[in-house]
């Protein structure tokens, strides 16, 4: 099994590496996101599937994804996770049933946790939320309250 742990850590790494260092991902901070989101997605799903949630797996899954994400010295995940939930809290949600928002918040908290440049990020966030507070541009208060 050790191999097998070591193939998939090298795959989850080498797929990230591949999202963060593709330079149509750097110019789009939604869609940089969204396939961090979709990867970790698809080898959560396949540890839970094929490993019943090993917890050995598990945490060889979450060692790889924190090294693809903090690959950027310029602390750039940090920034689109940021942006890309300051476009979620401002139309993004919109027509989403409060299932479905609930768990795009869980996703997008569970790549923040990643982060090492959490620093950051709080930054980042505190702006765009300062923003959207005094615009009066946001989706759902409830939400912003939740995050």
């Amino acid at each position: 099994l050790e191999f097998i742990r070591g193939c998939m850590s090298k795959l989850v790494k080498d797929t990230g590496t591949a999202i963060v260092q593709d330079p149509v991902n750097l110019k789009q901070p939604k869609l940089f996101v969204q396939k961090v989101l979709d990867c970790r997605k698809k080898y959560d799903n396949f540890v839970k599937k094929a490993f019943n949630e090993d917890r050995i797996f598990t945490r060889d899954l979450k060692e790889s994804l924190e090294h693809f994400i903090n690959l950027d010295s310029r602390a750039a995940p940090a920034q689109y996770l940021s942006l890309y939930l300051d476009e979620m809290m401002r139309k993004g949600m919109k027509g989403m049933s409060d299932e479905e928002r609930e768990k795009l918040l869980n996703d997008v908290i569970s790549i923040f946790r990643y982060l090492q440049d959490k620093d950051v990020f709080e930054d980042f966030y505190k702006k765009h939320l300062a923003t959207r507070l005094l615009t009066e541009n946001t989706a759902d208060r409830d939400h912003e309250k939740r995050m």
